[in-house]
């Protein structure tokens, strides 16, 4: 619990409350798996009647105003090349502050510094949108996003074109832009948060305005931005246009056109505007026949294919290619990183995360060999590849799953999966079954289980089918893994299990927290971080490390500082279900 009485302006809660609920849509409704949340810091400049000089919004975030203290020494201290002419881009009451756009700019740095360092082990990944001034504070919007769910989906590794022109590296960095651009414009209004909407874009229209940002880096990339803002839009009205009753079909490569990696087959006379919509539809047409329409950012100037062998490292070459009406794919060096339909950009399918799966299946089927679990992560990979999305079942009780199911599902005689056996039995309805072998025993498996509150009627049957199966086997004595791989959408796996950690690290921890106690003199930050790290990790703690960090806190307690804010932290109790399965092996 945090006890505070600090006020920056009138309206910040409503200001905070609203801007977390657009985050949690706009995140959420692109991934149900993201976890989203902002809060809001402000900096006195200049000290009120109560002293106050940082002030953090809600009061139960848990960070304290001890955690940001250091950020005007940090700015202070960063090197920068820009000057007051370089800020082109910040918005123009910003420029009314009475700082310079240089220090805000620092200031933003710090605060992305300040967070970073702690954001591995908080778990999140946090962006700080362009700093207002609000009353007599410098207010800050801090964006926090799933670190897990985000390090998941591909990015490209640039961020600034050669002539330093800021770029953004995939769909999701552009949502974060456009969502922070919409919370400064907030605080710039009249008394920020008396609106009943503080956000000035409706969910839809963040993520259309996202994919465009997307495309400059596109455009940007051909180093020809004629049509730079409305190349989305081209692309999308281009597959909604039919040519003699067909649906779009084809690619278009994008890049430069002298680009060492394309080849020209047929290089038209008069280059085609990407805005003659019929023009170029019928130059699409032509595509069919193993080429691809070469785009160089604002013209078809001929037909061509990728030759070579291109490196990932330039970020110069895109592919768009038309999967029918209305639906579009944007990849780079093979990799998804956008998809539109109907004009709405969507996420491309995450890719699996082998260490997850990995630590899943040792800790499910602990006697697995190396060998069988190798090649169950090799079918995984497999399944991942199949477009319309399936289930893939693992079980020590396959084979007489696949007897039990066999009026709901495909019985075959047991055959040994490789991956390419794997992308054609997946390619019908109904869940593969397996056993921690890799060796099949039905397919178009319908699943069945007793009902279950972890399921979520956002995510659709393959989901909550897979939870329902696995849940019952648990409970009935099975070992059991599930991967549901969504069309569209995220990879789950189940039964999600609670992420390990070495009892090393633990104790380290501990160590540190005590020799803390035995100290005269103790920063409450210092003391808030450890307190905060025992509290994510409060499901591994065992009875003797409760007991040492409850004693150890209770005498840290009487040392530290008063102060206007703090936080009552929690007797810790030992997790009762606690077992082997919860720790890392300390030889891996």
């Amino acid at each position: 619990m945090v006890e505070l009485d600090l006020c920056m302006w009138d309206y910040q809660r409503a200001f905070q409350i609203s801007v977390n609920a657009s985050a949690q849509e706009a995140f959420g409704n692109i991934d149900a798996s993201f976890e989203a949340r902002v809060f809001v810091v402000g900096f006195g400049l200049q000290a009120d009647a109560m002293g106050h000089t940082i002030c953090i919004e809600p009061g139960t975030c848990d960070y304290v105003a001890e955690c940001f203290e250091e950020v005007p020494q940090i700015a202070a201290t960063l090197e920068t090349f820009a000057t007051e002419e370089d800020f082109f881009y910040p918005y123009p009451m910003s420029r009314m502050s009475r700082l310079s756009q240089t220090d805000l700019h620092g200031r933003q740095q710090a605060m992305e510094q300040v967070l970073w360092a702690e954001d591995v082990e908080r778990g999140w990944r946090s962006f700080v949108a362009w700093p207002v001034e609000v009353e007599r504070y410098l207010v800050f919007c801090v964006l926090q996003l799933s670190r897990q769910t985000w390090e998941s989906y591909y990015a490209l590794k640039r961020n600034l074109t050669d002539d330093a022109v800021p770029i953004s590296r995939s769909l999701l960095y552009a949502l974060v832009e456009e969502f922070l651009d919409g919370c400064t414009r907030a605080l710039i209004l009249p008394n920020p948060g008396s609106m009943r909407y503080v956000i000035d874009r409706a969910r839809d229209e963040l993520h259309r305005n996202a994919g465009r940002r997307l495309m400059h880096t596109v455009a940007r990339a051909c180093k020809n931005c004629e049509l730079i803002d409305i190349l989305y839009d081209s692309l999308a009205e281009l597959s909604a246009t039919h040519y003699e009753g067909t649906d779009s079909h084809g690619d278009m490569l994008i890049a430069s056109q002298h680009h060492p990696n394309i080849k020209v087959i047929v290089r038209f006379n008069r280059p085609i505007a990407l805005t003659d919509m019929r023009a170029v539809r019928k130059t699409l047409q032509m595509t069919r026949t193993n080429l691809a329409a070469l785009v160089d950012g604002s013209r078809i100037y001929g037909l061509g294919r990728i030759v070579g062998t291109y490196d990932p490292d330039r970020e110069d070459l895109f592919i768009v290619t038309f999967t029918g009406y209305h639906a579009w794919v944007l990849a780079h060096a093979g990799n998804i990183l956008m998809r539109v339909r109907h004009g709405q950009p969507l996420l491309s399918t995450r890719a699996l995360d082998e260490t997850q799966f990995k630590s899943i299946i040792r800790r499910v089927f602990d006697s697995i060999e190396t060998l069988d679990r190798e090649r169950l992560i090799q079918l995984a990979h497999a399944a991942t590849r199949q477009g319309r999305g399936t289930i893939l079942v693992i079980s020590d009780q396959a084979r007489r799953e696949a007897i039990r199911l066999s009026t709901q599902a495909m019985p075959i005689s047991p055959v040994m999966l490789n991956p390419q056996l794997m992308e054609a039995v997946t390619a019908i309805d109904g869940a593969v079954l397996i056993d921690q072998t890799g060796t099949c025993f039905a397919m178009g498996v319908i699943l069945d289980g007793l009902a279950s509150d972890r399921g979520t009627a956002s995510r659709g049957a393959r989901y909550n089918s897979a939870i329902r199966y696995v849940q019952t086997a648990r409970t009935l004595g099975h070992r059991c893994v599930a991967l549901v791989v969504s069309e569209d959408g995220p990879i789950d796996i189940f039964p999600d299990l609670l992420p390990q950690i070495r009892r090393s690290l633990i104790l380290e921890k501990v160590a540190a927290f005590k020799e803390m106690a035995e100290s005269s003199e103790v920063r409450r930050r210092d003391f808030n971080r450890l307190m905060d790290w025992f509290q994510q990790y409060r499901f591994c703690l065992w009875d003797k490390v409760c007991s040492d960090i409850n004693s150890a806190r209770k005498r840290i307690e009487q040392k530290l500082e008063p102060s206007r804010i703090w936080i009552s932290w929690p007797e810790f109790t030992p997790n009762p279900d606690l077992d082997d399965s919860y720790f890392i092996d300390e030889d891996d």
